[in-house]
C-alpha cells in the first residue's frame, strides 16, 4: 500500500470514529441534561482520563504541525521520504488516542445510563409510597367523615336528651341564675355598658343575670334545643359551634367572655385551642369567666362527674392556672365556689390546706376560674 493510499485509509477510519463519536456525543447531551452528577467511577477519575486523552490528542495534532513547518526548510527533499512515515505513526497514535476517548465516553455513557435506571426506579418506588400514603390518609378521612355524620333523627334524640339532662341534674333556671351571682358581681362596676358573650350558654340563665345590668350580651350554642328557649327570652343567641365562632372574630372586639360547665367537654388540645382565641379577641384588660367541677371534692370527683356522658376532661386548678399563664393571661384566680345558698362561699385554692382526707368532702361542688388579658403597653 502507498503512503498516499495509507493516508486515505487513516483518513477513513478517522473519520467513521468522529461520526461514532458524535452520535455518542448526542447521547450524553441528552442524559446530561437529567443532571445526573455521580457514576459508577468518580467524576475525578473521568475527567482525568478525558483531560489525558484531550492532552495526547493536542501534543500529537502539535507535533505534526511542527513536522509540516519543517518541510519548508532547506532539508525539504531529504525529509519528504522520512516525513510521510513519521505521519503514518502520528496518524497511527492519534487514531489510538481518540479511540481511548472514544472508550472513556462509553464509559461515561454507561456509567450515566445506569444512574438514569436507578434514579428512575427510586423514583417509582417513591411514587409508589406517596400513593400508599394518600391511600391511607383518604381512608382515615373516610372514617372520620363516616364517624363524624350522625342520623338526622338521633341528633335531634341527642339534643333533646341533652336539654332534659340538664333540667333534672343542672337545676331549674332560678337556681342557676342564683349559683352565678358571685360572676355577675365582677361585672356590677363597669362604668359603660360591657360586650359579653357566653360560650355554650345553654339556657341563658347568665345572659337574662347580666343583660339585667345593663350589658349587650350575646350567647353561642350548639344546640337548637337551647338556642329557641333563649329566643323565647329575647335573647340574642347565635346557633354554632363554639370553637369555630371563636377563629370567626376579629381580635380585640369583646369584653367579657364566659363558659360556665363547658370546658370539662373538650378534649385539651382543643381546650388550648379555645383559650388562644379567647385570649386574641378580648380587648385589653378584658375578663374570662370559667366554671367547672370541683373535682377535688370526693363526690364530684368520684360520682357526679361521671353522670354526664359528655364529660371528658377533669380540670385540676394548678393545671388551668398554668395553661392560662402560658398564654400571658394575668390576675389569675382559682377558687372553690358554693353559691347555693344566701351566702357565698368563695374559697382560693391556694389558701386550702386539706390535712384530713374526710375534708374533700366538704369543699363547694364547683370550680371557679377567673382571668384577664394584659392592658397593653
Amino acid at each position: 500500500m502507498s503512503p498516499g493510499e495509507k493516508r486515505e485509509s487513516l483518513s477513513g477510519l478517522v473519520a467513521a470514529i468522529r461520526r461514532e463519536a458524535a452520535k455518542l456525543s448526542n447521547l450524553e447531551e441528552r442524559l446530561f441534561d437529567s443532571q445526573i452528577q455521580s457514576s459508577w467511577r468518580s467524576t475525578a477519575d473521568i475527567d482525568s482520563d478525558l483531560n489525558a486523552a484531550i492532552r495526547a490528542a493536542e501534543n500529537l495534532a502539535a507535533a505534526r504541525l511542527s513536522v509540516r513547518s519543517s518541510t519548508n526548510n532547506l532539508f525539504k527533499k531529504i525529509c519528504r521520504k522520512l516525513f510521510l512515515s513519521f505521519l503514518d505513526r502520528i496518524e497511527r497514535r492519534r487514531c489510538q488516542s481518540e479511540l481511548a476517548l472514544l472508550r472513556v465516553l462509553q464509559n461515561l455513557h454507561a456509567a450515566q445510563q445506569r444512574l438514569y435506571d436507578e434514579l428512575k426506579e427510586a423514583q417509582e418506588l417513591t411514587d409508589q409510597s406517596l400513593v400508599r400514603q394518600f391511600q391511607h390518609l383518604q381512608r382515615q378521612i373516610d372514617v372520620q367523615d363516616s364517624s363524624s355524620t350522625i342520623n338526622p333523627e338521633l341528633e335531634k334524640l341527642l339534643e333533646r336528651f341533652y336539654c332534659k339532662f340538664e333540667s333534672e341534674y343542672r337545676g331549674s333556671s332560678d337556681s342557676v341564675r342564683h349559683r352565678l351571682r358571685p360572676y355577675r358581681d365582677r361585672l356590677t362596676n363597669s362604668a359603660s355598658p360591657l360586650r359579653v358573650v357566653d360560650l355554650g350558654c345553654g339556657r341563658g340563665e347568665w345572659l337574662t343575670l347580666i343583660r339585667d345590668l345593663g350589658h349587650l350580651v350575646k350567647g353561642v350554642d350548639y344546640n337548637p334545643e337551647f338556642v329557641d328557649i333563649c329566643q323565647q327570652q329575647k335573647l340574642q343567641v347565635e346557633l354554632a359551634d363554639a370553637g369555630a365562632w371563636l377563629h370567626s372574630q376579629s381580635d380585640q372586639s369583646v369584653d367579657v367572655i364566659s363558659a360556665f360547665h363547658v370546658i370539662e367537654h373538650l378534649p385539651f388540645s382543643t381546650l388550648v385551642g379555645w383559650i388562644q382565641q379567647i385570649h386574641r379577641i378580648l380587648k385589653p384588660q378584658g375578663l374570662l369567666l370559667l366554671e367547672t367541677p370541683n373535682i377535688s371534692q370526693f363526690h364530684v370527683g368520684l360520682v357526679d362527674f361521671y353522670r354526664d356522658p359528655t364529660h371528658t376532661q377533669k380540670i385540676h386548678p394548678q393545671m388551668i392556672q398554668t395553661l392560662l399563664e402560658s398564654i400571658d393571661f394575668t390576675d389569675i384566680e382559682t377558687a372553690y365556689v358554693d353559691a347555693h345558698g344566701d351566702e357565698i362561699k368563695w374559697l382560693p385554692t391556694d389558701l386550702v390546706q386539706l390535712q384530713d382526707p374526710g375534708q374533700y368532702g366538704s369543699l363547694p361542688a364547683d370550680l371557679a376560674i377567673i382571668a384577664r388579658k394584659a392592658a397593653e403597653n
